[in-house]
């Protein structure tokens, strides 16, 4: 787990991650994310869960056409 957050932190830093929290019921985590659908596939590549074998990774690519003004500028 304490890999895992550092991951977390270090794309929250890079500025690829916008919002993530764990599912309820605790299934998994979801992650928003910003970039490419490549450049996303390639961070969660990186995932300890997912280099460990625990868990995998599915990006779900949106054009997200719709935001409340208070998310707007991190969709530029």
């Amino acid at each position: 787990m304490n890999a895992h957050v550092a991951w977390l932190e270090a794309a929250f830093s890079g500025g690829a991650f916008l919002v993530a929290g764990r599912r309820d019921p605790r299934t998994g985590g979801v992650i928003v994310a910003r970039g490419t659908r490549e450049d996303v596939e390639a961070i969660a590549a990186t995932d300890p869960f997912v280099t460990s074998g625990v868990a995998t990774a599915q990006v779900v690519a949106f054009d997200a056409r719709f935001a409340a003004a208070a998310v707007r500028e991190w969709l530029a």
